[in-house]
């Protein structure tokens, strides 16, 4: 069983120490540069973000990080509120594990309950090279885009 738990000065340091594969770092932003984002969104940004641990609540250990968003004024992409899957990983050593799957099944149900605000998408985008994205994302549901000119996409679900 997975839960999400808000990250907090108790497991900060777990977060920033989680790493994915090599092959995979070109694809995502490191935890301490996703925090960064979040902090500087929660101060000035059009995205609140909502920062959380992957937990394997069986064994009590952070297994990855998962960041939801909420733009209440929508933009050129979705110009309505949406929540966004804003990152998402497993670390190295707990991938292929079904830690991505479960996460994101919890992600949609809070999303579902609109924390903060009403929406009616959740999203994501990726690059399309990212294949284990691409598979996550439409094996939930998500309907993917065509890619931009830089092969990436926009993937997004009716809540």
């Amino acid at each position: 069983m997975v839960e999400l738990r808000p990250i907090t000065e108790e497991n900060f340091e777990d977060c920033i120490s989680l790493d994915v594969r090599e092959e995979q770092q070109d694809f995502i932003a490191e935890n301490m540069c996703s925090l960064a984002e979040a902090y500087v969104a929660m101060t000035c940004g059009p995205v609140v973000p909502m920062p959380y641990g992957v937990y394997d609540a069986e064994q009590d250990n952070m297994v990855g990080f998962l960041m939801i968003g909420y733009a209440e004024e929508g933009d050129e992409d979705l110009p309505e509120p949406f929540y966004c899957i804003w990152r998402i990983m497993t670390d190295a050593n707990c991938q292929k594990m079904g830690y991505g799957t479960a996460a994101l099944q919890e992600a949609i149900k809070i999303v579902k309950e609109m924390p903060l605000g009403e929406a009616k998408k959740l999203c994501a985008a990726y690059s399309l090279d990212n294949g284990r994205a691409n598979r996550l994302f439409k094996n939930a549901g998500f309907v993917v885009g065509e890619p931009n000119e830089d092969n990436n996409v926009l993937a997004v679900l009716d809540i």
